[in-house]
């Protein structure tokens, strides 16, 4: 009879071995004798439900977060008033709390927008592996370049362009993030709110909402609350300013 330490690790090894974020995520191109430390090193799964916190702001620096289903909000609230400002939305294979990395504490609160599912992996068990797997160390710069970058892409779209052309572009983000575009006709759960997304771009939740308006009327989307089909993706495209080919029709729940 195997004892728990060993029907631990098969449930592990089994987990990220058949896992479909395997390719999204910092599992992305381990072989079978890689991939097995790796999900030695993760502690376990946790769900949260929506408005759930995950970490708060200040509290001490332990474990990366990496989101297997749901999404999570990043974000940053005054003293005062408790006014916040969101600074990122994590989606499946993306990981919360990257940034305490060189600091001991999370530098933001991050919280469950649905019911999301996260591995959970100690910092210090990350660390050591990365010293004996290079390929996992090299995935692990990667991400953080990406998240860099992205975060250089948001500022030039917040300084840079219309409410509409933000819009889209979030739009487009989302469906890429979210992995619609290999599944065309796939429902996915736009989560965050009005709010939210304004806060994010930069914008009032009622400018967002008379941009939404506006999409519908034109039959770029079609909008019914958080129900959102996008019609016409190459004119979307375009108002985002994207040299990027996307499909021609994508739903998003």
């Amino acid at each position: 009879m195997k004892n728990i330490t060993e029907t631990r690790h098969i449930i592990q090894k089994s987990s990220c071995l058949y896992c479909c974020l395997k390719s999204r995520c910092l599992a992305e191109g381990l072989d079978l004798n890689e991939l097995k430390p790796f999900c030695d090193a993760i502690i376990h799964t946790r769900s949260y439900q929506r408005g759930q916190h995950i970490f708060y702001l200040g509290d001490s620096f332990r474990n990366l977060y990496i989101i297997k289903s749901g999404s999570v909000k990043i974000y940053l609230s005054t003293e005062n008033d408790g006014a916040e400002q969101i600074n990122e939305f994590v989606f499946p294979g993306g990981i919360a709390g990257l940034e305490a990395i060189g600091n001991g504490r999370y530098l933001s609160s991050a919280v469950a927008l649905e019911t999301t599912t996260v591995c959970i992996l100690p910092y210090s068990r990350f660390s050591a592996l990365c010293s004996k797997l290079p390929h996992l160390q090299e995935q692990f710069l990667q991400l953080v370049s990406n998240k860099i970058a992205s975060a250089n892409r948001l500022l030039l779209l917040i300084n840079q362009r219309t409410a509409r052309e933000r819009l889209a572009a979030f739009l487009l983000d989302y469906c890429s993030r979210m992995n619609i575009f290999s599944t065309p006709y796939q429902e996915i759960n736009l989560s965050m709110s009005r709010y939210d997304i304004a806060n994010y771009l930069g914008l009032t939740a009622e400018t967002v909402s008379r941009q939404f308006t506006r999409l519908d009327k034109e039959g770029i989307l079609k909008v019914d609350k958080h129900y959102i089909s996008i019609l016409d993706m190459k004119r979307l495209s375009l108002i985002a300013k994207s040299t990027d080919s996307y499909p021609n029709t994508v739903t998003i729940h």
